[in-house]
């Protein structure tokens, strides 16, 4: 099943939840579920890498997020 952003924000949406959302599209097994999520998501893990890694150029296969305070 792909990631539901009614699953991480259950009474309201916020920025945590969707950023929680749009992280977990960017694992690898979602790629046929929707290929332009997928590449979204992996495009923003990227840059968020290379905010402490600046030399950052790997392939993101394998994403794990959650939102812990779930709202």
């Amino acid at each position: 099943m792909k990631p539901n952003i009614f699953d991480i924000a259950t009474k309201e949406l916020n920025q945590d939840a969707f950023i929680t959302w749009l992280l977990q599209f960017a694992d690898a097994q979602y790629q046929s579920a929707d290929p332009k999520l997928n590449g979204c998501g992996k495009v923003f893990a990227k840059q968020l890498i290379k905010k402490q890694l600046i030399s950052f150029d790997d392939q993101i296969t394998k994403v794990e997020a959650e939102d812990n305070g779930k709202t």
